[in-house]
């Protein structure tokens, strides 16, 4: 009967309409771990349900004292049966679940929802239990038969009634394990068929020795003779090799040997890298052999990338040569993968017959996800309340879509799916699920394809002390097992650090901080009772001083006023004694007439009598010196009278030698007339050039009104030939004497008056001059100094005083801030804050006397303990008494899919919940060993990215298929080894292809899977090239602070002078077609299936070179940069030219990773640069880069800038299948021209030739013909 069948058992009825008699123990022999196998559910019941252990029961009668709590003798009990039997089954396989009823044994110890399932076969009149699970206590299952059933002691009630009714219902119900036979044999064929593989390739080869050479491996080879290598030579060059030890892998007569079953626990191999040709040397013929050295990289390792020649070099002689045998066979790597075949057979089998399968339940979904169990509708609020606020990452708990993961992760049944695409945080959820999982008393294995992606979960729990972790690897001397702080080598330190630190937050951080608490309370309750005096006191010594400070600036106004006026006076007696040096100069140079001079005011009384003496006695004479001027006038403004005075006398003084000339030398009035008009005509000129010089209007309309009166004058003088006075000089005498000076005699009186005139002006000068030296000379300054030093002392009094009271205002706002503080701290009003410090005290007293005791007893004990944890000895002693225990007692342990899990046995043979990560990678079979160690499974992966590889020879279907078609035509012997045909690709598929991951994440509940799709590794902008993945679901969780956290800050020119990188843009596409108009096409190195470009090899340097400069140029230093490329080849060369560059000082400010597309999955850079090769005139690519797996991968390892080198030309036309995310189905979409597009937009599409100089273009064009011509 077919399980797959709508109406699978539903016809039979009879069993549950009559009560049917059995005998129901448990299996007592110890065998096939079956006993074990009982002790493991024991304590996982006991450890989820310690309801169990509160009964009483004897230990070895556990199960058969709650059978018979269950099952009473004699009362009929309703059940669901499950028919488990497999072909050759030497008995028949049942397990039967009890249909809980109210107020059952079970009520009090397992939650309403929840029932036991009892595992075993038959045997005569019993039933014979050798598993017991809990399920979920639900209605009929499709695959099951409800049965009413009545346990009996007395087996003949079982015989008595026509024998054990379990025989018949076996036979009318079908089996479950008859679902999955015809699947697991696919499984098996697909196993042989991969097994076949490898024995094919069976090679073997002595080396003789191997050494370092230039930081590679020298082997010198050892064959019969040259057709011998001949032969050999094709694998040999292929690589994937491996050194394996001469003494464990030969036979008698000294040939290469793989006996599976010898070297199954101490396989002793290194791996090596591809072949150095160029380094290889001609072989020789030494004593009847030939020989010949090749030489191989030394294998992959990011470590070895970054090191000098030296340091490699020291590497290799150090420590990578001892690990290879002086003497052994060089033969592939892949022939170890004989073990995993029979590993996973044996793993196929162990389910066919239901043996050592420790999940009940795994053979009802593992063809059918629609079969495994959905989470029951409570177990959400359950869920809920068992976490708590108890997590490993706070940071889960707040995020909706992680936290729905964990809810899925813990409370599924059977099994749950997660989907990490690239930066969702898919290890921060396994580590949480782990860390939940283990709180729980579970136990977890965590598997994946690669000792990475364990070891980056594993870091996630290394400072949690309810985590015992180790990781498990296939040899002890696994390097990567080495690196790893859960290695076995590093488990035990690693758990005594986090225990030393579990110890010291759980008890001695604890009961420091209860007392440092509590005396900062005593400060605080201290300061509160002290702040308002303090605060009065403060207040007062400010009131105070500030009283000071007013009584200081007074003085220091006062003191400055005087000092002030002391100055000036200082300053003025100065300036009066260099005014009267200024006007003796202008006197003894007779210049005070036309001079400036300034005469103080305080020499008023001086000069006064003098000068208006002087007018008087010529007033007398009928001169009029100042008309206005008074001896009052002459005290209050000397300078401006004595001035008038020295004007007026220069007129007269000029006008009597005009008179003197005119006397000697004219005869009559006419010529004096003459003279005078000369005169006049003179006076006129100067008064024009002035006017030429001046621009004030006043000032040049005086001077052309004193012009025109001139005139006047010189015209009267032509009209009466009389001698005439200028208005200047007629306003200097009386009527008397203007009349007088028109006659000779009159004109001599005149001269002779106005000389004695002078005289008496010149006597008033010296008189002035003497009379004011004596008074300069009675001046005495006076001494500032004493008063200077006051006013210093008066300022430094007020400073330090404002300073003083600064500080007690700081002190002020100080004790004010505190009760503000401590009433904020405290959550009360101030007048409150003393009563619930003390409160808080005692709270803390309690708290501390709570523990005295423990203290008292344990705190020594627990600090020495600490201390003995935080030593690295410890643990290295410790290790060789405590670390069986320690393993023992690890609830969660690594492993890699591939691994023995028989290692597994002794120490750990069942787990809860297995997590096995990126499950895409891996082939069903090679689930299918971790699978079946727990009763429950969690996957994780993402089913669009990388599709499960080959092992041997580290390729996926697509590209085997495509080295096949490429290899049809290559020689016969090439052809005999290929077993990897075509046909046979095609009939496996399925397998190798579609992970079984992805078939069940396309049907599976919504109730038990859950897609990540909030990333937080990469830009907005490389986000959106991804999401052509993810059918545009991927949402950025990064996007608020994106330009900050995700900057690269480059901004970078081509060779052309264009821009190229710009802080703004963070996703570029290179366009590599063509260079100076020529399509540059991909290459292929003789004899290789590998693809390479040279025009693309040569814009990822230098852009590289750009990248470094600019940075250097901003003194950044160690980014990351990853250069991916889909092709061995490319990477190959791209390293070397690298590592050239390296040695010569051009990537100081990176770190440049180069590797293939498998290789990054699981990484992420800073910055991605992808180098996709292919350009073909034909317009054609190998399946692998229109495979948007890989697409994507390569693509999503970017943080903050993606680089895509290839030709636009090629890869606009390209299109590439990909299934729709809801449903499966498969399109054709041209996602590298959308990206294309999109990339266009934003400006970032930038042709590959500019970003060569042209001195370098026309060398790669040389490089590239040459090649092809080669070719």
């Amino acid at each position: 009967m077919a399980i797959d069948d709508v109406e699978y058992n539903s016809g039979i009825s009879s069993y549950k309409e009559e009560t049917r008699p059995l005998c129901i123990k448990t299996h007592s022999r110890p065998s096939n771990n079956r006993y074990d196998q009982l002790e493991y559910n024991k304590g996982s019941l006991l450890k989820k349900y310690p309801r169990f252990g509160m009964k009483d029961f004897v230990a070895t009668d556990f199960f058969d004292e709650i059978i018979k709590k269950i099952f009473i003798d004699g009362i009929a009990k309703d059940t669901f049966v499950r028919n488990y039997t497999f072909d050759g089954s030497k008995s028949l396989k049942l397990a039967i679940r009890y249909k809980r009823g109210p107020q059952d044994y079970l009520s009090n110890i397992l939650p309403d929802n929840k029932t036991l399932l009892f595992k075993g076969y038959v045997s005569g009149n019993y039933f014979i239990v050798d598993g017991v699970s809990e399920q979920y206590n639900e209605e009929l299952l499709p695959y099951e038969v409800e049965c009413r059933i009545a346990r009996y002691d007395d087996e003949s009630r079982v015989s008595g009634a026509g024998g054990n009714f379990l025989y018949d219902l076996a036979d009318a119900a079908a089996s479950l394990n008859e679902h999955t036979k015809q699947r697991l044999q696919e499984w098996k064929d697909y196993i042989e068929w991969r097994r076949t593989i490898v024995q094919k390739r069976m090679h073997g080869v002595r080396y003789t020795s191997v050494e370092s050479k230039d930081g590679n491996l020298a082997f010198t080879l050892q064959f019969p003779d040259k057709d011998s290598y001949d032969v050999e030579a094709k694998w040999l060059k292929r690589g994937e090799l491996a050194a394996y030890d001469g003494k464990e892998y030969s036979d008698e007569d000294g040939n290469f040997v793989y006996n599976e079953e010898r070297h199954r626990w101490n396989e002793k191999f290194e791996p090596v890298g591809s072949q150095i040709r160029r380094l290889s040397k001609e072989g020789r013929e030494v004593n009847g052999h030939y020989e010949i050295e090749l030489v191989y990289a030394v294998p992959d390792n990011d470590e070895i990338d970054e090191m000098t020649d030296e340091e490699r070099e020291e590497y290799v002689q150090n420590q990578l040569l001892p690990r290879y045998s002086s003497i052994g066979f060089l033969a592939p790597l892949v022939i170890k993968d004989l073990s995993l075949f029979k590993r996973l057979d044996r793993a196929v089998s162990d389910l066919q017959q239901d043996r050592d399968c420790r999940s009940p339940n795994m053979a009802m979904w593992i063809f059918d996800v629609t079969r495994a169990r959905l989470p029951q509708p409570q177990d959400r609020q359950e869920w809920e309340k068992r976490v708590g606020d108890n997590w490993l990452n706070t940071s889960v708990a707040d995020n909706p879509d992680q936290r729905e993961a964990i809810f899925k992760m813990l409370e599924a049944p059977d099994l749950c799916l997660i989907q990490g695409p690239p930066g969702t945080g898919k290890t921060t959820v396994i580590a949480e699920a782990i860390y939940q999982l283990a709180r729980q008393g579970n136990r977890v294995l965590l598997a994946s394809q690669s000792h990475d992606a364990v070891d980056n979960a594993l870091d996630r729990l290394a400072n949690r002390s309810e985590i015992r972790a180790i990781r498990l690897s296939e040899r002890d001397r696994d390097r990567d097992e080495e690196r790893s702080k859960f290695g076995s080598s590093k488990a035990l330190s690693t758990y005594y650090g986090t225990l030393r630190q579990a110890v010291t937050d759980r008890f001695l951080a604890q009961w420091n901080k209860n007392r440092q608490d509590y005396n900062d309370c005593e400060r605080e309750l201290r300061d509160i009772q002290h702040v308002t005096a303090d605060l009065e006191y403060l207040n007062h010594k400010l009131t105070e001083q500030s009283q000071n400070l007013e009584d200081y600036r007074r003085s220091l106004s006062t003191a400055e006023s005087t000092l002030q006026k002391m100055v000036e006076e200082n300053s003025e007696h100065e300036n009066t004694k260099r005014q009267y040096m200024n006007f003796k100069g202008m006197a003894e140079r007779n210049e005070i007439s036309g001079g400036d001079f300034y005469i103080p005011s305080a020499m008023g009384d001086v000069v006064a009598p003098l000068f208006w003496q002087l007018i008087r006695n010529a007033a007398e004479q009928g001169i009029m010196l100042a008309s206005s001027v008074s001896e009052d006038v002459i005290r209050r403004e000397p300078t401006l009278s004595i001035s008038r005075i020295a004007t007026s006398c220069g007129v007269l003084f000029a006008l009597r030698e005009k008179l003197s000339v005119a006397a000697q030398n004219a005869t009559t009035d006419a010529d004096i007339a003459k003279l005078k008009m000369q005169d006049i005509d003179e006076q006129i000129r100067k008064i024009t050039d002035q006017l030429a010089e001046v621009d004030d209007a006043g000032i040049r309309k005086e001077l052309k009104d004193k012009r025109n009166g001139l005139r006047e004058e010189k015209e009267k003088l032509g009209e009466s030939g009389a001698f005439v006075l200028s208005p200047e000089e007629l306003t200097l005498f009386d009527e008397e004497r203007k009349a007088k000076i028109q006659s000779a005699e009159g004109q001599a009186q005149m001269v002779q008056l106005l000389s004695n005139v002078e005289t008496a002006y010149q006597n008033a000068i010296q008189e002035s001059l003497s009379r004011m030296s004596e008074v300069i000379e009675s001046y005495q300054p006076q001494d500032v100094e004493p008063l200077l030093e006051q006013v210093k002392s008066h300022k430094g009094q007020i400073k330090q005083l404002k300073e003083e009271m600064q500080r007690k205002r700081e002190e002020i706002a100080a004790k004010e801030k505190l009760g503000e503080t401590l009433s904020d701290k405290y959550r009360c009003e101030r007048s409150e804050i003393e009563s619930h410090i003390e409160a808080e005290m005692s709270r803390l007293d309690e708290e501390w006397n709570r523990d005295a005791s423990i203290r008292q007893v344990w705190q020594g004990t627990l600090e020495r303990f600490a201390e003995r944890l935080g030593d690295s000895k410890t643990a290295k002693y410790d290790k060789e008494y405590h670390e069986d225990i320690y393993i023992s007692s690890c609830n969660v342990v690594g492993i890699t899919c591939t691994a023995n899990m028989r290692d597994l046995d002794e120490k750990f043979p069942d787990f809860d919940v297995v997590i096995i990560d990126e499950v895409s990678k891996a082939t069903p079979p090679e689930l299918l060993p971790p699978l079946m160690r727990a009763r429950k499974t969690i996957l994780v992966g993402d089913h669009r990215q990388l599709p499960p590889v080959f092992n041997e020879y580290e390729k996926s279907y697509n590209e085997l298929l495509e080295e096949i078609n490429a290899e049809t035509d290559e020689d016969d012997d090439n052809a005999a080894e290929m077993v990897l045909r075509e046909e046979d690709l095609n009939k496996y598929r399925t397998m190798v292809t579609s992970s079984l991951f992805r078939e069940y994440f396309e049907q599976g509940d919504e109730r038990i899977k859950h897609s990540l799709l909030t990333q937080y590794r990469m830009h907005s902008d490389i986000q959106k090239v991804i999401n052509r993945f993810y059918d545009g679901k991927l949402e950025s969780g990064v996007m608020e602070d994106e330009n900050r956290t995700k900057a690269h800050g480059l901004k970078v020119t081509t060779d052309k002078g264009e821009s190229f990188l710009r802080p703004d843009s963070h996703a570029y596409w290179v366009d590599s077609s063509r260079l100076q108009g020529k399509l540059m096409e991909q290459s292929r190195y003789q004899g290789s299936t590998s693809l390479h470009n040279i025009f693309e090899r040569h814009i990822i340097l230098s852009m590289l070179s750009k990248i470094n400069d600019a940075y250097a140029a901003m003194g950044q230093s160690g980014v990351t940069v990853g250069v991916i490329s889909f092709y061995g080849s490319q990477v190959g060369d791209l390293r070397k030219a690298v590592k050239d560059m390296r040695s010569r000082g051009k990537l100081k400010a990176l770190k440049v990773d180069v590797n293939t597309v498998d290789r990054f999955q699981g990484k992420e850079k800073q910055i991605i640069i992808t180098s996709l090769v292919c350009n073909t005139k034909r317009g054609n690519a190998s399946r692998h880069v229109a495979a948007f797996e890989r697409i994507n991968v390569a693509f999503s390892r970017a943080q903050n800038l993606l680089i895509i080198v290839g030709a636009r030309e090629l890869y606009s036309g390209l299109a590439v299948p990909i299934p729709r995310m809801d449903t499966g189905e498969i399109r054709s979409a041209r996602i590298y021209q959308n990206i294309i597009d999109d990339i266009a937009r934003n400006g970032a599409l930038i042709a590959g030739e500019t970003l060569i100089a042209s001195e370098d273009a026309q060398a790669i064009m040389e490089e590239y013909d040459k090649e092809a011509k080669e070719r």
